[in-house]
């Protein structure tokens, strides 16, 4: 009872058709809307921004067309007063040349100073008398105006600063102009110069770009070709180093706009354009730079997206309403077929409802009823069929059980048989790889582990070293003290050689009285030092046998690999060489195998 009133209530708690229906009608509609209002926002954002950054490099293009036909003016002012025949004539006066050049400060204010110097560089009239007598020579102006029309970026100048009246907190900046004065008769007489004031440009800027930049909250820089600032704000200081991305677009000869960081952190829509002088003036490579922060630039885009998310919204929860009205008409004939399902599930035949709302439902409650009928004769067929399946299963499960038992015992007589096997295997593996007396590793396991330890040592450029060893005199052993005392000799002889491998190296009996070492990453003088501690402890070994003390010696000879000794049968061979020089000087000895310039010499010594 507990189980069913669970399932009851599990029941009553799932969304019914109708609230399906409603939901998913609402959920598409709110899925659309969102879809509608990203596609939208980004569609707007792109254009905004292009048509933002469109307007702020046309601003940047003007404020930098209006620089230089500025600049182009002023640059033709210059040349044109320089060929002011008061100017041109050696005997006009001072005065009279001071005159002309104070004229075109008075028609243009921006110009701090103007003067006149003579080829050496000397200042011979100016305008209020200032550093007149002084030598220009230092300044570029002189040199290179006297070469042609002449334009300098934009610098201070400290000691013009002191002379002229000036209140400002910053100081005084100026571009300079110059171009050559010609006599009458057409030869260089002096160079015409002048200082422009660099408020020139701030009052362009002013002129130009104040309205804009109070309706649309813009900031306008100018900096030089290097990326120093020329005229800033207040966030930006003159003299600041931009590194940014947009210069080097701007250099590139592009104008265009960019979304750049700045050093203040913020992202700011960024026009750009690059000076390119104009007509005859050359230009200077001014950058300008007109930047409009991105929240501002884009406002427009996210409030439309708000807006349409809204309507998005208000359009969802009409949907809602309608997709419940629609899913209730859906769904009544299902749940009064739902109804009648549950209280007939034990009907047959006609006495099940027929629905007759509209087609569909009509043919599955013919369908329903059909089911009902046929479930009903299907469950009369299960159970005979049950009755008779369970004396089957009964006697099936009794031979199961019987050919299981069976099974796990030839089961387990397999495993004894197999886990017999693999025990003689090993014993057998042992027996074909070790010594029988000694139990060291016989000549085969030792000619597979040296193929292997050679390999590596070529391979990684690591030493090897190969010691053999032969006991000396061995044949008066057996031939005194019988062949079990012999075997003796070869066990306890075997027994101290084990001592002295390390782990990674090998000792093997070659046969008879015949053993070796091979020594991992071990270069001859290691090896050396290990063969003679071999020596002096054999030759301290003392072994009893049948009351008899038996005293052994050994010879030795060793070899490393080398780059001429790369082949096992030829390091064996070396090694060979030095145990049979061992023998021929004595026995009792360790010899290392000089070289491949001495086998001849070796091959031919005789040992016992």
């Amino acid at each position: 009872m507990n189980r069913i009133g669970s399932a009851r209530l599990r029941w009553r708690w799932q969304p019914s058709l109708r609230v399906r229906l409603g939901l998913l009608v609402a959920a598409l509609t709110v899925v659309l809307t969102a879809v509608l209002s990203l596609t939208l926002e980004s569609e707007v954002r792109g254009s905004i921004e292009r048509d933002a950054g469109n307007a702020l490099a046309e601003l940047a293009w003007h404020m930098h067309e209006n620089l230089d036909q500025g600049m182009y003016e002023r640059w033709l002012d210059i040349q044109k007063l320089a060929t002011k025949k008061a100017l041109r004539n050696p005997e006009s006066s001072l005065a009279e040349r001071r005159q002309v050049m104070r004229q075109l400060q008075q028609l243009y204010p921006e110009y701090a100073w103007i003067g006149l110097a003579d080829t050496s560089c000397k200042v011979l009239a100016a305008t209020g008398r200032l550093l007149e007598g002084r030598d220009a020579s230092d300044r570029d102006w002189c040199s290179k105006g006297q070469l042609g029309p002449y334009v300098s970026d934009v610098h201070q100048a400290a000691l013009l600063q002191q002379l002229l009246p000036y209140g400002g907190s910053e100081p005084l900046r100026f571009v300079d102009l110059a171009a050559p004065v010609y006599g009458n008769n057409g030869k260089l007489i002096g160079v015409l110069a002048a200082h422009l004031s660099w408020t020139w440009a701030a009052e362009v800027r002013s002129v130009f770009m104040a309205p804009i930049v109070q309706r649309d909250d813009v900031d306008v820089f100018i900096l030089d070709r290097d990326g120093r600032v020329l005229l800033g704000s207040r966030a930006v200081p003159v003299g600041s180093a931009l590194a940014l991305k947009v210069i080097e677009a701007a250099r590139d000869g592009r104008d265009g706009a960019q979304i750049q960081r700045w050093p203040d952190g913020v992202d700011y829509l960024t026009g750009y354009s690059h000076s390119r002088g104009y007509r005859s003036y050359p230009g200077l490579g001014w950058i300008v730079l007109v930047r409009k922060p991105v929240a501002l630039a884009m406002a427009p885009a996210r409030e439309l997206a708000t807006h349409a998310f809204h309507v998005g919204a208000l359009i969802g929860l009409v949907f809602l309403a309608v997709g419940l009205v629609f899913a209730h008409l859906v769904s009544s004939p299902l749940s009064r077929l739902a109804a009648a399902a549950r209280v007939h599930k034990d009907a047959a035949g006609g006495k099940f409802p027929i629905v007759t709302d509209y087609p569909e439902v009509r043919v599955l409650s013919q369908a329903l009823r059909d089911l009902l009928w046929q479930l009903r004769q299907r469950e009369r067929s299960l159970e005979a069929l049950a009755s008779s399946l369970e004396s089957q299963v009964e006697a099936r499960t009794r031979e199961l059980a019987h050919s299981n038992a069976s099974l796990r015992e030839e089961v387990s007589h397999r495993r004894a048989a197999e886990a017999e096997r693999l025990v003689l295997i090993e014993r057998l593996e042992t027996l074909a790889m070790s010594d029988a007396l000694t139990g060291l590793p016989n000549r085969r396991a030792f000619v597979e582990q040296f193929d292997r330890a050679l390999a590596a040592s070529v391979r990684h450029g690591r030493p090897l070293s190969l010691i053999m060893i032969d006991l000396d005199h061995f044949k008066r052993i057996n031939d005194s003290q019988g062949h079990a005392g012999g075997d003796e000799v070869l066990r306890r002889f075997g027994e101290l050689l084990a001592g002295f491998g390390r782990a990674g190296d090998t000792v093997a009996r070659l046969g008879g009285e015949e053993f070796a070492m091979l020594l991992q990453d071990a270069d001859q003088a290691r090896a050396r030092s290990v063969a003679e501690r071999l020596r002096e402890a054999t030759e301290r070994l003392e072994i009893r046998h049948e009351g008899h003390n038996i005293r052994l010696t050994v010879s030795i000879g060793l070899c490393e690999r080398s780059a001429e000794l790369t082949e096992r049968d030829a390091l064996m061979q070396a090694a060979d060489e030095a145990l049979y020089r061992a023998k021929h000087q004595g026995r009792n000895r360790v010899e290392v195998h000089p070289g491949l310039n001495s086998r001849a010499a070796a091959a031919g010594l005789a040992c016992e």
